[in-house]
């Protein structure tokens, strides 16, 4: 039986059946000859179905196509990956441009733009600047934690603020020992001024992009005060150190300027200090923030928010650091257990020495006098400020005075003293050591030609 169909009808099945053949015949096809030009997937354009129209290869019937069709299409192909590569490169072009203008943007306008592209690496550490920063890293960590509450016996809390403090103390050490060398050249005190304040404003930008603008705006100004302060030591330390190699008396001035470089010689902790405050200050408000979401409703996330700005009003101004004066007390007596525990060694390096300020300004006579006099109003200092402290806060105190004691059995005594004034060259501590001045030197020259005749025999240094 024929059905009925109109002639409409039939274009349509018939156009439906050719093209179901020319698919078959598509898929069925042998594969084609090598010499054709295959696409391959090395852009966005995964597949020929993906590519714009205009560089589709048309085919004209079942077979192969002739080798102008082949030849044409090669062409096609050549320019389709030309157009490829020049969209490639205007990426990359305009890319360069918005990451040059982000870095422009990054560093602050008052740095040179020939410092710029140092800036973006950072100061320079080496092995021996984070060796030499090993052992205040451990005296801080042991005497500081305490100070804002965390302890210094748990690994959770070292090393979650360790790698901020290591890099600044490292970058110091750096700076610390080319201050030394140019101390040592001939017109040292007025060398490595600019490369000390560069390297000391990269740091700077450095650890305001690890703790973040928020974390950082309260302390930043009080660091740069502080490195101002280091920076300043440098110079007196070289100032001195050549009239000092020179053999010039110093004058009271240079006597005064000596005291106020001890006093400013331990900036370093003070600078770890003001880093430590900054980093527990972000440490806490992720901790309130992770803790919000968690569980925060409208009216406790407004509650909390209220807390937490006095909280960060009390433990993030540095110029509230915690017990700020009593540390820089206790680092000034540590300063001059150091000078006179080196003493000798730092007059054969030609290396700045209080102790040796004094023997240059008041003679051999007087300088042990005069040290101890400077102990005494130092350990006064000190203990007014403790005694307070235990008033405050007993339990930090004690906590305190027990890393105090550990400090001297290690080694580093000069926490708290009691001198006595009649015997400047010992002076008792109560259970806790003694300080002793050493004998003066009064020819620094003749005493190093000595000591080297003694390590060096002249039958030992060859002709």
């Amino acid at each position: 039986m024929e059905w009925p169909v109109k002639e409409s009808h039939k274009n349509v099945v018939w156009l439906s059946f050719s093209i179901c053949t020319m698919h078959s015949h598509h898929f069925l096809e042998p594969p084609r000859s090598p010499s054709w030009p295959q696409v391959r997937a090395q852009s966005k354009y995964t597949s020929r179905a993906c590519m714009p129209s205009k560089y589709v290869k048309k085919k004209k019937g079942p077979g192969c196509p002739s080798k102008g069709l082949a030849r044409k299409a090669e062409l096609k192909n050549k320019a389709y990956w030309a157009e490829v590569k020049a969209r490639r490169q205007t990426t990359a072009t305009n890319l360069s441009a918005i990451v040059k203008k982000e870095i422009k943007e990054e560093f602050p306008s008052s740095i040179p733009a020939q410092d710029r592209s140092a800036m973006s690496a950072g100061p320079r550490i080496t092995l021996r600047g984070l060796t030499r920063a090993r052992s205040t890293l451990y005296d801080f960590v042991s005497s500081y934690f305490m100070f804002h509450g965390l302890d210094p016996t748990k690994t959770a809390d070292v090393f979650a603020h360790l790698p901020a403090l290591t890099f600044t103390e490292a970058v110091i050490y750096e700076l610390d020992d080319a201050n030394e060398c140019a101390g040592r050249m001939e017109g040292g005190e007025t060398r490595g001024g600019s490369g000390t304040a560069r390297t000391l404003e990269q740091l700077v930008c450095r650890l305001e992009e690890h703790f973040g603008a928020e974390h950082f705006r309260r302390v930043r100004s009080r660091l740069q005060w502080e490195l101002s302060r280091g920076s300043a030591y440098w110079e007196t330390e070289r100032r001195l150190c050549g009239k000092l190699a020179a053999g010039t008396k110093l004058t009271d001035e240079d006597a005064r300027h000596a005291l106020d470089a001890l006093k400013k010689k331990s900036f370093d902790y003070r600078v770890l200090n003001l880093v430590l405050l900054a980093s527990v200050r972000k440490q806490r408000r992720e901790a309130r923030d992770a803790e919000r979401r968690r569980r925060g409703t409208g009216c406790e996330i407004k509650r909390e928010e209220e807390e937490d700005e006095e909280e960060e009003d009390k433990l993030g101004d540095a110029e509230d650091v915690p017990y700020g004066d009593l540390l820089a007390a206790s680092e000034l007596l540590v300063e001059l257990s150091d000078d006179l525990y080196d003493y000798e060694e730092d007059v054969a390096s030609g290396a700045f020495n209080f102790y040796r300020c004094l023997v240059n300004h008041h003679g051999p006579e007087r300088a042990p006098e005069e040290m101890a006099a400077v102990i005494q109003s130092a350990e006064r200092e000190y203990a007014r400020l403790e005694e307070r402290l235990s008033r405050d806060d007993p339990e930090l105190a004690r906590r305190y005075r027990e890393r105090c004691a550990q400090a001297t059995e290690e080694g580093l005594p000069g926490r708290q003293v009691r001198s006595d004034p009649s015997s400047p060259a010992e002076m008792t501590v109560d259970s806790r050591g003694k300080w002793e001045v050493p004998p003066p030197i009064a020819d620094e020259r003749a005493w190093r030609e000595r000591t080297d005749d003694v390590a060096h025999p002249r039958g030992d240094r060859g002709p």
